[in-house]
């Protein structure tokens, strides 16, 4: 019996200890402060905020190009 092929029992035990190991580090770097959780959504922040401006910016653009537009055609 002893000469039969397969996983034994060590290396089962051993695999097992190593996924834990790196589950626990996985979850720590995403977890912590700074982690990629807080790092997410202070890019969401910053994107959203910077959709308003350019939105802003370039209503302004157009508004200001139309009401040009419009007084350029308007007899004074």
């Amino acid at each position: 019996m002893r000469n039969q092929s397969g996983i034994t029992m060590t290396a089962l035990v051993v695999a097992i200890i190593v996924m834990v190991i790196l589950l626990t580090v996985t979850v720590t770097v995403a977890i912590k402060d700074g982690g990629i959780f807080d790092t997410t959504k202070k890019s969401v922040h910053l994107t959203q905020n910077e959709i308003e401006y350019e939105q802003n910016t370039l209503g302004n653009h157009v508004q200001g190009f139309v009401e040009n537009t419009i007084n350029g055609f308007v007899p004074q």
